[in-house]
């Protein structure tokens, strides 16, 4: 029985070519990324130094912190989105459920890809969202 370190060695590598709806999602990902860290920027200065942070389950805040706490959403999300941007590259190296061989590696590893930028878009979204929220409830 063959470990599944021996199966990864034997996958094998492609250069996949993006499709068109691969770099519109990819393009889309940057623009929400850049949009982010643009808000940030603008909305920086007319902060007041105190803001919320944290919000419970129902939505409502339940701390607070320095202003400068805000960057920490942007930094983080660029670290994911840049990640995953470029894991997308190494699609022979994921898990995958059934074997990978050269008759169905390109389709699986499209399909891998196509649903972590799915996954990169949708995060990276959310992590806009949550500074627009703090943005929203900063008095």
């Amino acid at each position: 029985m063959q470990t599944n370190e021996t199966h990864m060695r034997n996958r094998p590598t492609l250069q996949l070519k993006p499709t068109r709806t691969d770099r519109i999602l990819d393009a889309a990902t940057f623009f929400i990324l850049i949009s982010m860290w643009a808000l940030v920027a603008i909305s920086f200065n007319s902060l007041p130094d105190t803001i919320p942070v944290h919000f419970n389950y129902k939505g409502e805040i339940d701390r607070y912190g320095s202003k400068g706490t805000l960057f920490i959403l942007p930094i983080i999300t660029s670290i994911l989105t840049i990640s995953m941007y470029y894991l997308n590259k190494v699609p022979h190296l994921f898990n995958y459920m059934v074997e990978i061989t050269e008759e169905n590696a390109e389709r699986h590893y499209r399909r891998a890809t196509r649903v972590l930028r799915w996954a990169n878009a949708m995060s990276t979204l959310l992590m806009l969202a949550i500074v627009i929220l703090v943005l929203t409830q900063t008095k």
